[in-house]
């Protein structure tokens, strides 16, 4: 008989798989944590989403984690677990199979790139959301010559054999607003309360604020045409409504004026039933946003919260992304809505329940380098 669990989830692990335990850095005191790295082909990375699938091949509980940076052929320092005096940082957007259990990886299609058909000199990824366990975007911001565009991708992925396959690209229109050049290439938003649309999220050129284009979500990735004009365009918000005219583009609104971000955007929700008041029971909830905000050099991710479509408000103070030109790899604090966290940490006192996310920070230190992959829980609060 069986002499214990098949998956051990250590108490401190900040989700219920234990990927906050396999993905965090090396450590010399307990031999679990970094199980998902190795010195060779993914040495660090810069997470940025975590999909979830189940693969009988693999065993437990197994996702799908895509990065927007990693290190490859690095050489370890023998003095401190988890860095390396020497690395080849990748920044093509790259993907790997990871056993949540035991931090086993294995490549995607024989690959770790993410492929792109797209033409290209260089692409960041910035997001990507999940549909369940077989549906799949991803945002990037690429670079053709002298022109930034935002290309999303739509993936199936087949969880029983282990492939994801590209089912559709398309590059998103800009918009403008005055001197504002948008793409909307810093974040996507999709859940099963705001559908049928995905939201794109971009930010203006001169004055960083934040602006949002909207499709119905099983046309992204897919061009349409003149005799399908509405589920097949981009509409832009424009400050009271959505409109197909790109240069009616209105800034995103916070209880204090225009939002604005230094970086990328990440998104949570979470969803409730309650009695509304003057009406029977209904849905509502909390939308959770990350936007990135600069001190000097410093960048810091903020979190944003919005309850039922109210204007957003600042929740918590500002998380450490590093520094611009040395720790700061370019991204913000990335929530993880398809990762469960461990009941164990959710306050249930005050709280409705807990949503885990993490951040990637470069951190450099007597002649050696890692990325530190920290995860936390935003704690949601309950509703009165």
């Amino acid at each position: 008989m069986s002499t214990g669990p098949l998956q051990q989830v250590p108490s401190t692990a900040i989700d219920a798989d234990g990927l906050s335990i396999t993905t965090s850095i090396k450590s010399s005191l307990d031999p679990r944590p970094g199980h998902a790295y190795n010195p060779d082909s993914l040495a660090a990375a810069a997470i940025v989403h975590l999909h979830p699938y189940t693969s009988p091949s693999l065993g437990g509980t197994n996702y799908l984690m895509m990065m927007s940076q990693r290190w490859t052929t690095a050489t370890p320092d023998a003095a401190n677990p988890g860095a390396y005096t020497d690395y080849t940082p990748t920044t093509v957007p790259s993907w790997v199979h990871l056993n949540a259990a035991n931090g086993h990886t294995s490549a995607i299609n024989s690959g770790f790139e993410i492929p792109m058909k797209t033409a290209n000199d260089s692409r960041t990824l910035t997001s990507a959301v999940s549909r369940g366990n077989d549906m799949l975007w991803a945002l990037y911001a690429t670079q053709s010559g002298e022109t930034a565009s935002a290309v999303v991708q739509h993936w199936h992925v087949n969880t029983v054999i282990n492939t994801v396959n590209l089912r559709a690209e398309e590059t998103i229109p800009a918009a403008t607003n005055g001197d504002d050049q948008i793409l909307f290439s810093a974040g996507l938003q999709w859940n099963s309360v705001i559908t049928p649309y995905m939201y794109a999220y971009g930010l203006g050129s001169s004055t960083g604020q934040v602006y949002v284009a909207r499709k119905t979500w099983a046309r992204v990735g897919y061009v349409g045409t003149a005799r399908n004009p509405v589920d097949s365009q981009w509409e832009v918000y424009t400050g009271d409504g959505w409109s197909p005219d790109l240069t009616q583009a209105g800034p995103v609104q916070t209880a204090t004026g225009p939002l604005t971000s230094k970086g990328p955007l990440s998104f949570g929700y979470y969803g409730m039933k309650r009695a509304l008041p003057g009406t029977t029971l209904g849905l509502t909830g909390y939308t959770f946003m990350s936007t990135v905000t600069a001190a000097g050099d410093a960048r810091s991710a903020q979190i944003w919260s919005s309850l039922r479509n109210r204007p957003w408000t600042p929740t918590g103070a500002p998380i450490t992304l590093g520094n611009q030109g040395s720790t700061y790899l370019g991204g913000t604090l990335q929530f993880q809505p398809n990762v469960a966290a461990n009941p164990a940490m959710i306050d249930p006192a005050a709280s409705a329940t807990a949503l885990p996310y993490l951040t990637s920070v470069m951190s450099t230190s007597g002649g050696a380098s890692s990325i530190n992959v920290d995860w936390g829980l935003l704690q949601v609060p309950r509703l009165s």
